[in-house]
């Protein structure tokens, strides 16, 4: 089984990537979710770090908590069904308590400070308001969160990635239901400390890290989709931003054959060529693309590009000059294609997506 997953820098075109390689028949394809369960807070990598990095007797159990907790939220509810679309409810369940039970040492019941805490501190200081009354009356405290388990785990790096890599290589077979070579799994790699999290597979991976050019991140997150995460109050601010998201983390690796970089506006005016890239990084056959252009449609796509042309205020015309200025390095260089020659269906209109 080879792995594939796509990441970004938010806004950064990576849902391109997922479109193109869906349109493989030898690729089972989970691109309408995000699968972060490795990198997120409390995920995997924070595991880690309490449990093998930065050891202590308390925090180390406590983090095994927090990722119980985790995985319950991952499970889904009638909401929202999570990983529940992909993997049954109890095989997801079973495969997290095998995997935390093979890195824990010791269990004992007891609790400790956090797990009043995470309570919020209204239950905090009430249960700490009954514990003292119980011990006035009774002589004896400690008598609230009687059922609680604490957990000791100190494993080795090695134990460590050999458990975690049967966990992750476990989860993935369960998705790939249809047993396909090939199983795409939208961002469950990062963008930034990538090779840590590599560590977790034991199969064949291949990563493809999008990028994007700056003003239309800007722009089209200002006029067109407005999502919280992006700073677009000001342009001094967002040039900020957007070099600490390209900066943080170690970046991305140069030279490593299992992550490839990718520009966004590449996949539109050098169509040919990245998707002869895409085939050789993960092996794919030109005969199995027999849904070519059904999901990304480079004609389509194009309209995502030059977004700021559209925006002709003299404020929107200092800001662009402020992100060229600032955030040179970034640019895609446009003249070096021709608009009019970009691969793909014919579209009725252009539209912003």
């Amino acid at each position: 089984m080879k792995i594939i997953t796509c990441t970004g820098y938010h806004s950064s075109g990576s849902s391109a990537i997922n479109d193109l390689i869906s349109e493989y028949r030898s690729v089972s394809c989970f691109t309408d979710f995000e699968f972060r369960f490795l990198h997120d807070l409390d995920g995997i990598s924070d595991l880690e770090f309490h449990l093998v990095e930065c050891h202590n007797r308390l925090n180390s159990g406590h983090a095994i908590k927090r990722f119980l907790k985790l995985s319950r939220f991952n499970e889904g509810n009638l909401l929202s069904k999570r990983y529940s679309a992909y993997i049954d409810k109890k095989e997801y369940r079973k495969l997290t308590k095998q995997y935390v039970s093979s890195l824990i040492k010791l269990t004992h019941k007891g609790w400790w400070f956090y797990d009043l805490y995470e309570k919020g501190p209204k239950v905090y200081y009430l249960y700490q308001v009954i514990n003292h009354l119980i011990k006035l009356l009774t002589g004896k405290g400690d008598k609230i969160l009687q059922k609680e388990i604490m957990y000791c785990s100190h494993p080795t790096e090695e134990e460590f990635l050999c458990h975690t890599k049967n966990y992750v290589s476990s989860f993935i077979n369960a998705v790939n239901k249809s047993g396909n070579e090939f199983v795409f799994l939208d961002q469950v790699v990062p963008s930034s400390n990538i090779e840590r999290i590599l560590r977790y597979f034991s199969d064949e991976i291949i990563v493809f890290v999008v990028d994007r050019d700056p003003r239309d991140v800007y722009f089209s997150q200002k006029y067109v989709l407005n999502e919280s995460p992006v700073p677009t109050e000001n342009v001094e601010k967002f040039c900020m931003w957007f070099r600490y998201t390209h900066t943080a983390g170690y970046g991305v690796p140069e030279n490593n054959p299992h992550i490839v970089r990718v520009n966004f506006e590449d996949l539109i005016y050098d169509y040919k060529r990245v998707n002869n890239l895409v085939e050789v990084a993960c092996g794919l056959f030109p005969e199995d693309h027999v849904n070519q252009f059904a999901r990304f449609n480079p004609k389509r796509s194009k309209s995502n590009t030059k977004v700021w042309k559209r925006f002709n205020s003299s404020q929107d015309i200092k800001d662009l000059i402020y992100i060229e200025k600032n955030l040179t390095e970034y640019l895609y260089d446009f003249d070096r294609f021709n608009d009019e020659l970009v691969y793909g269906k014919d579209v009725a209109e252009n539209t912003i997506f």
